[in-house]
């Protein structure tokens, strides 16, 4: 992809920053499902006055999130999933 102005993406599970000389691309990250830890939510927060860009994130309670699953009887493969990710 050529960088030829500033971007912002995301639904990539992965948050990051590059720049290529003059231009940005900021991906947001992962509200769920980080693809790093589990336990992570990465997002962005844009200023609009001051044009700011900040790369945020922080962790939470995965444990509820899966013991809420098992109690709507989801199937054993999506919990296994959860199960195995690192956490921070």
């Amino acid at each position: 992809m050529e960088i030829d102005k500033n971007y912002m993406i995301g639904h990539s599970h992965q948050q990051f920053f590059r720049e290529k000389g003059a231009f940005k691309l900021y991906n947001t990250g992962s509200i769920g499902q980080n693809r790093q830890f589990i336990n992570q939510s990465c997002y962005l927060k844009y200023d609009t006055t001051t044009q700011q860009v900040e790369l945020k994130s922080y962790l939470h309670d995965i444990d509820k999130v899966i013991n809420q699953m098992k109690s709507e009887n989801y199937p054993q493969l999506c919990l296994d999933y959860y199960l195995s990710k690192k956490r921070s």
